[in-house]
């Protein structure tokens, strides 16, 4: 220890914190080993080392040098702590305005999808059947057939379930030869059939979204002859009884 204090006064910090380790290391609890690194490092500006040193110096064997070295080193080991807790404290900030930036933009894409989501699901709401113009639901172009040949048969015997009206189908009445064409037309649908409250009944509607019925309902109208096939079906013979009333409720 007699050398790393000869290179303190003689200004060789270097060769003194060296010295100074190696008689630490014999003794760990050298109070004049922790001494002399604590002054060599005040020598070189290590002031928060050199303060930690001179502590412990201290608390070993307090003396008045150690105490004179460190009035000098605890301000600056002092205002580095500050800088370092600035510094920590500004990197903290500016990683927070950063997750929060990003955060905001996550919100602000999952909104914009959202709205995109709900625009496109509005879109096809609004092309669901329910008053499309030129053509009847299903896809049917040209509305609801109204020159077809026969129209619905009007002579057959009673549609099951609907009031089995014998010689026509429930609800027309028995009208053979079908109905009224529109606009002249012998043999379809009446010419002033209201076709809006259809479009407007929610069962219907519900039921046009069904493949099976649609499916019928199409099969029927290329040949109304086809209607007996169907009068069974216990999906499809109350959507056509229904229809037909409607139909028969037209003048």
């Amino acid at each position: 220890m007699i050398t790393a204090t000869v290179y303190i006064k003689m200004k060789k910090p270097n060769a003194a914190i060296r010295d100074a380790n190696a008689a630490l290391k014999i003794n760990p609890d050298s109070a004049k080993g922790y001494k002399a690194r604590g002054m060599a490092c005040s020598l070189l500006g290590k002031w928060e080392e050199a303060a930690k040193d001179l502590h412990v110096a201290s608390k070993l064997d307090y003396d008045e040098e150690i105490s004179a070295v460190l009035k000098k080193v605890e301000p600056n080991a002092h205002k580095l702590d500050e800088h370092r807790r600035k510094y920590d404290r500004l990197r903290k900030e500016r990683e927070d305005r950063k997750a929060e930036k990003e955060r905001q933009r996550r919100r602000a894409k999952a909104q914009a999808e959202y709205e995109k989501a709900k625009k496109q699901e509005q879109s096809s709401s609004s092309g669901r059947p329910g008053g499309m113009p030129g053509g009847f639901p299903g896809g049917m172009p040209g509305g609801f057939p109204g020159g077809m040949p026969g129209g619905f048969p009007g002579g057959m015997p009673g549609f099951p379930g609907a009031g089995g009206m014998p010689g026509g189908f429930p609800g027309a009445g028995g009208m053979p030869g079908g109905f009224p064409g529109a606009g002249g037309m012998p043999g379809g649908a009446p010419g002033n059939v209201d076709f809006s409250k259809i479009l407007n009944d929610p069962d219907m509607m519900a039921a046009f979204s069904d493949p099976e019925i649609m499916a019928a309902l199409q099969d029927v109208m290329k040949n109304p002859a086809n209607l007996a096939k169907h009068q069974s079906n216990p999906k499809v013979a109350p959507v056509i009884a229904k229809m037909m009333s409607k139909f028969a409720g037209a003048k």
